[in-house]
């Protein structure tokens, strides 16, 4: 009587061993869903927002750029090399590429 005990038990605790591995690969898998799906979701939003900025079209003030030029008077030419407006700019100019390309490494950004 005591083997149909012990076997009974162990067929029962092997059947409870396989119910909860299947859970915890189910429960695994569930996460790894949770996980992606807002990152995917993100995607998606990114490329959509993308996409909507460039089919805003070009003003047509923007297109003809060599009238720029005469927009700037030389008064204002003055301050804004007073102010170093160029070096500026390109300094703001490389620290946006560089943040945008440090966002593309995956261990950092």
């Amino acid at each position: 009587m005591d083997a149909i005990v012990d076997w009974i038990r162990k067929a029962a605790s092997a059947i409870i061993d396989s119910i909860l591995q299947a859970l915890s690969q189910i429960l695994e898998w569930f996460w790894q869903l949770v996980t992606f799906l807002p990152k995917l979701l993100w995607e998606y939003i990114g490329d959509a927002v993308v996409t909507y900025i460039e089919e805003i079209p070009v003003p047509s003030w923007m297109q003809n750029s060599s009238s720029l030029g005469s927009v700037i008077t030389p008064e204002m030419a003055y301050f804004m090399q007073g102010f170093a407006l160029s070096e500026g700019l390109a300094i703001i100019g490389s620290a946006l590429l560089l943040r945008f390309l440090v966002r593309r490494i995956p261990i950092i950004g």
